[in-house]
């Protein structure tokens, strides 16, 4: 399990042995660094791969998260992340917080950033738009 990257005819795996959150990985996004941000199941934490090496991040209020399902980056160059039980978060770039208002229920199965910059949530409850700011 993991995650593997395949670059000029050389492929790398990240797994929890060499620092990946998890080894079942439910969703990927790459942000405007260059950066995979990596959510598993059963992780407590987001994984970030820079290059060859990975970088944990964990999650602001102390929750140890055990599934991400959804991850996407926004205009702004939030990362988005849509979790399984606490609902739905934002990474700014130094620090994931949890969002509270807005959503129906608090297990997200999908996120879309479209065109005109609305950030889509689906939820196991319905289904909700955003339009991002940079606070």
């Amino acid at each position: 399990g993991g995650a593997r990257r395949v670059k000029n005819n050389t492929s790398l795996t990240f797994n929890t042995s060499n620092g990946l959150s998890g080894n079942i990985v439910t969703d990927f996004v790459e942000d405007s660094f260059g950066h995979v941000w990596v959510g598993c199941f059963n992780a407590p934490t987001l994984s970030k791969i820079k290059e060859n090496s990975t970088e944990k991040i964990n999650f602001s209020n102390g929750a140890e998260e055990s599934l991400t399902f959804a991850l996407e980056k926004d205009v702004f160059d939030n990362i988005w992340i849509g979790t399984g039980v606490f609902g739905l978060y934002r990474y700014d770039g130094a620090v994931v917080n949890r969002t509270i208002d807005g959503h129906p229920g608090n297990t997200i199965r999908a996120l879309l950033n479209d065109r005109n910059g609305n950030l889509w949530v689906g939820s196991s409850s319905g289904l909700a738009k955003y339009l991002p700011s940079v606070n």
